[in-house]
C-alpha cells in the first residue's frame, strides 16, 4: 500500500528521493528522542543513496518498486562500513567489513539507520540493550517488546516504511503485536541469514516489519531466495502479489485450544474471537485442530536456543571491539549484560556431559513431535489462527522473573520450533488503548496464504492505519 504509493510518486517526479529521505530524517529528529528506537541515524549514507536514485530518474530511468523506499535495520544485521553493535558493549566499536545478504538486496533503499534491540537479540522487551531502553509509541511507560523492539517502534511511528528484524522465538511478531504493526517470521530457509549475528542458528530467521500486509509481501519478495553463502536457503519463487487479491472464501482456518491458554488477557481473547468472526464472515471455514505438544514449547526452546547461543557466542572475546577489562578472564563479566550471561550459563549447562543427552537430545525429540503436530493439523486446515501474545505490553522496568518474561513468547515459540511461517497483524486495542496482535500460521513456504488472509483482514479493518497519539500534525503519505 505505502510502498506502491510512494513508488508512484517517485517515478512521476512528484517528490524526489532526496526530499522523501529528508522527510523521514526530519521525523526521526523530531520524535525519536521520545522513544529511543535508533542506535545510529545514518544521515549521510541515506542521502547519498537517495542522490544516486535521483540521478537515475533524471536520466529518464524508472525506479524498481522498492528502490528509494526508506528503511532501517535491526542492529544485528551487518552493514559494511556502518557500525553494527548488536546493542552490546562487547561490539561497541565493531564496523563490519562485509554486508548481510538481505542488506545487499536492498542497496537501492536509503538506509536511515540501525535500530535498537535486546542485547545480541536476547530478551523480550528491548530493555537488555546496553545503550538505551526503547519505549512503546502507544504508551511511553510501556515496553515495545523484543528483541526487535526498535524495529517495531520505529515503524509504528512512521520513521521508515519498513524495517528488517530477526525472529528466533517471536522477536519480530511479539513486538509487532505490542506496537500495532505487521511482522513476518518467514519459513526457515526462505531468507538468507548470512551476515546476521547468530543467536540460535537452527531457529534464527530474518523478516520484515511494516504497516500493512501488502508492504510486507513486497519486501519479502525482494529479500527471499537462494544464497550460496547460507547453505540452508532454498530457491523458492512465489507470486505474493497475486495472493493478495485471492480472498478468504474457502480457506480453512484452524483453531487449537492449546493456543488459547487460561492465562490469556480477556481483551486479547475478545479481539481474537472478533477476528475469527470477521474472517468467517468473509468466507473462511473454521475447523478445530489440536497441537498437544506445543505446551512444552518454552522449555524446549530454552534448552535448544540457549545451548546454541552458548556455542555461537563462544567466538566473542571482547578484546578488539568491546570493553577490554585488562584481564581477558574479566571481559565477559564486565562486557556482557545479565540476560546474555544467564543464557550462556544455562546453555552451557544443557550441553555439558550427560546433560546433553538428558536435556538437549530430549528437547530435540519433543521438537520433532511439535513439527509432527503442525503437519497433522495442516491436513485439516490451511491457516492456523491464534493471538500473537497472551497479553498486551507491560511496564518499562517491571523486572519480571525470567520464566514470566518467557510467557510473552508462549504463542510464538512453537512456530520457530516447527520452522514454519507466522504473521502478526494488528487486530484491536485493549481497554488502555494498547495494540493487540492476531497471529496467522501456515505450512512451510506458504507465506502466500498468510498474505491472502492478512490482506483480506486489513481490507475490512483499519487498525493498521491508526497512529500512536504522540504523532501530531501531518504524516508522510499516510505513514
Amino acid at each position: 500500500m505505502f510502498i506502491k504509493k510512494i513508488n508512484k510518486l517517485l517515478n512521476s517526479r512528484e517528490i524526489s528521493p532526496v526530499e522523501l529521505t529528508e522527510k523521514f530524517l526530519s521525523r526521526i529528529n523530531e520524535l525519536d528522542n521520545k522513544i529511543d528506537s535508533f542506535l545510529q541515524v545514518t544521515y549521510e549514507h541515506s542521502l547519498k543513496t537517495a542522490e544516486k536514485l535521483e540521478k537515475k530518474l533524471m536520466n529518464g530511468e524508472k525506479l524498481d518498486l522498492l528502490e528509494g523506499i526508506p528503511m532501517n535495520l535491526k542492529d544485528n544485521i551487518s552493514t559494511k562500513g556502518i557500525k553494527t553493535t548488536g546493542a552490546s558493549l562487547f561490539l561497541q566499536d565493531y564496523t563490519p567489513p562485509y554486508s548481510a545478504t538481505v542488506y545487499e538486496k536492498l542497496k537501492g533503499n536509503p538506509l536511515l539507520g540501525k535500530v535498537n534491540l535486546d542485547e545480541l537479540a536476547m530478551g523480550t522487551s528491548t530493555e537488555t540493550s546496553a545503550y538505551k531502553k526503547t519505549k512503546n509509541p502507544w504508551d511511553l511507560t510501556k515496553v515495545p517488546g523484543g528483541s526487535s523492539g526498535g524495529s517495531a517502534a520505529s515503524v509504528a511511528l512512521g520513521f521508515s516504511v519498513f524495517s528488517l528484524g530477526t525472529d528466533t522465538g517471536g522477536s519480530i511478531r511479539q513486538p509487532a503485536s505490542f506496537c500495532g504493526v505487521v511482522g513476518l517470521k518467514p519459513t526457515y530457509g526462505l531468507v538468507s541469514r548470512y551476515g546476521v549475528f547468530s543467536l540460535a542458528s537452527s531457529l534464527d530467521v530474518v523478516g520484515p516489519l511494516t504497516k500493512t500486509v501488502e508492504d510486507c509481501a513486497l519486501v519479502l519478495r525482494k529479500i527471499a531466495g537462494k544464497d550460496s553463502k547460507d547453505a540452508m536457503t532454498v530457491d523458492m519463487e512465489s507470486d505474493y502479489e497475486k495472493a493478495l487479491i485471492r480472498g478468504v472464501k474457502g480457506i480453512k482456518l484452524g483453531i487449537a485450544p492449546e493456543f488459547l491458554p487460561k492465562e490469556i488477557q480477556p481483551d486479547v481473547l475478545k479481539a481474537f474471537w472478533d477476528s475469527v468472526k470477521l474472517l468467517e464472515g468473509l468466507g473462511g471455514e473454521v475447523v478445530e485442530i489440536t497441537l498437544p505438544h506445543i505446551t512444552y514449547g518454552i522449555d524446549v526452546y530454552s534448552i535448544l536456543a540457549y545451548g546454541e547461543a552458548a556455542s555461537n557466542l563462544a567466538r566473542l572475546d571482547g578484546i578488539r571491539y568491546g570493553i577490554n577489562a585488562g584481564d581477558i578472564t574479566e571481559n565477559r563479566t564486565k562486557g556482557l549484560g545479565f540476560e546474555v550471561k544467564r543464557r550462556i550459563m544455562l546453555g552451557t549447562y544443557f550441553l555439558k556431559g550427560e546433560n546433553y543427552h538428558k536435556y538437549y537430545l530430549k528437547a530435540k525429540d519433543v521438537q520433532r513431535q511439535i513439527k509432527k503436530d503442525f503437519q497433522k493439523a495442516f491436513e485439516k486446515c490451511d491457516i492456523i489462527l491464534s493471538p500473537t501474545t497472551i497479553n498486551t505490553t507491560f511496564d518499562l522496568g517491571a523486572k519480571l522473573e525470567p520464566h514470566i518474561m518467557a510467557y510473552n513468547d508462549l504463542l510464538t515459540i512453537p512456530i520457530n520450533l516447527a520452522g514454519i511461517p507466522g504473521l502478526s497483524l494488528p487486530c484491536g486495542f485493549d481497554k488502555n488503548n494498547l495494540p493487540i496482535g492476531l497471529q496467522l500460521i501456515s505450512n512451510n513456504f506458504r507465506e502466500d496464504l498468510l498474505f491472502t488472509v492478512g490482506h483480506s483482514y486489513q481490507l475490512h479493518t483499519n487498525y493498521h492505519l491508526l497512529k500512536p497519539p504522540i504523532i501530531k500534525g501531518g504524516d508522510i503519505y499516510g505513514l
